[in-house]
């Protein structure tokens, strides 16, 4: 056998080597165009889905407080934050097209479903023909409910407010905030409504004349002495009040079983000629306003009834309110309001938040002893547990600052000066109430 030149051998194990040499470049660099691409295209995935999220739980939280074009552009607008443009993961050179974002809104099911797309280009294994850009989706659907709630809404309802106009945009910025709440999708028994018209130190809690003092309540009337009634239906139904109680139980939560209140009603005869029968009929204090406090109540059909008809009266007792606020959500009162023996529901329930909204612009006629009550009010109120938000609508500086300190935080705490400003404010406490949860 001929052996070959040593050169030759060499100069063929070099022609060798340059091969396994390109080959083994090319399976580097295409390793590395793989390893590169790969890692774009998870943190692309990782990003869209991350964006996608917000623009899903931001739409689902506006749902029923938004037409479908706004909810539509917060969406891309919370996407846009995060993913960016669809620049981000790119080459100098290389033109993508904008990420797009279709939002769904379903607001008879509170369901929101937001479909995501994007293209994440290639750099080196476009340079290979491997791929051209890859297009990536994801698509999230989230459900807009409202939680298990008792609120209670209290609104300085008094002759200055009625005057001056801020009466009229208290109620229709009301009226506009429960119409949302109530088009929310409950969870279980959702949020229950309470209604608390203040102005005077006066309530009207008709139709409950088994909380006055014992003896108080008019028996000489019809039908159980001979005469006719200028009033129609129950007396218990008519316009009358209960006054304040003494001692501490006119400064805490204690049930009328406990220490009963005072009542401001009169009747009052004459006689109808026609029938030769006295005519009897009702008589109270201007100071007792004709709007009643309505407890809570899961249909809001009453208190927008109420609210659509408030007139003002009086002059501010926000410390009495949020002291009839507190009766309304205690324990120690259920069963009383209503025929729900487990209505209001315990201190520190687990499954029901408890929160009070206060509307107010005016100082307390009462001086310093109401705004003592007012401060002691609620803070217990807090110490339970309770969430108080405070709208402070043109208030007096001594008014404005007990109010930002009853307040559960700074964020709950708003200063308007306009109808707008409080229609925005009372949309903000509305979406902070309700509760967005992704589906599956």
């Amino acid at each position: 056998m001929t052996l070959l030149p040593f050169r030759q051998l060499l100069k063929d194990e070099g022609g060798t080597a340059l091969v396994i040499f390109s080959l083994t470049l090319f399976l580097l660099i295409g390793g590395a165009a793989l390893a590169v691409d790969t890692a774009r295209l998870t943190t692309s995935r990782a990003r869209l889905t991350l964006a996608t999220e917000q623009a899903t739980a931001g739409a689902a939280r506006n749902l029923q407080f938004m037409e479908a074009a706004s909810l539509q552009s917060l969406a891309e607008s919370l996407f846009t934050r995060i993913y960016g443009t669809g620049t981000l993961f790119t080459y100098a050179g290389s033109n993508p097209a904008a990420p797009t974002i279709t939002v769904t809104p379903d607001a008879e099911s509170g369901e929101v479903t937001v479909t995501a797309t994007a293209a994440v280009p290639t750099t080196l294994m476009r340079a290979f023909n491997f791929f051209d850009d890859i297009t990536i989706s994801t698509s999230l659907t989230a459900h807009q409910v409202m939680p298990n709630m008792e609120l209670i809404i209290a609104t300085e309802a008094t002759e200055a407010l009625e005057m001056d106009g801020r009466l009229a945009a208290i109620k229709a910025a009301v009226l506009r905030l429960i119409g949302h709440l109530k088009a929310v999708k409950r969870v279980d028994a959702g949020l229950r409504f309470a209604a608390l018209p203040f102005g005077n130190s006066l309530v009207n809690v008709a139709p409950h004349r088994d909380w006055v003092t014992t003896g108080s309540w008019p028996t000489e009337v019809p039908p159980l002495v001979p005469g006719l009634t200028a009033w129609t239906g129950d007396l218990d139904d008519q316009r009358w009040c209960v006054d304040v109680r003494s001692g501490a139980a006119g400064s805490d939560d204690s049930p009328p079983g406990d220490a009963p209140f005072p009542l401001i009603l009169e009747t009052s005869s004459i006689l109808d000629i026609p029938s030769g029968l006295p005519l009897f009929s009702v008589t109270t204090t201007a100071d007792c306003r004709s709007e009643r406090l309505l407890p809570l109540d899961p249909d809001p059909a009453a208190f927008e009834a109420e609210f659509g008809s408030l007139t003002g009266n009086g002059t501010a007792a926000a410390g009495r309110a949020l002291l009839w606020a507190e009766r309304l959500l205690s324990p120690r009162w259920q069963g009383l309001w209503s025929a729900d023996a487990t209505s209001p529901v315990a201190w520190g329930n687990d499954t029901t938040r408890k929160a009070v909204l206060l509307i107010a612009g005016s100082d307390n006629a009462g001086g310093a002893a109401e705004d003592d009550l007012f401060t002691a009010t609620c803070a217990r109120l807090k110490t339970n547990g309770v969430t108080v938000f405070a709208i402070n609508y043109l208030a007096p500086a001594g008014t404005s600052a007990r109010m930002e300190a009853c307040a559960s935080s700074k964020g709950h705490y708003f200063r308007i000066e306009s109808a707008t400003d409080l229609s925005e404010a009372l949309t903000l406490i509305g979406k902070s109430l309700v509760r967005v949860r992704f589906a599956g």
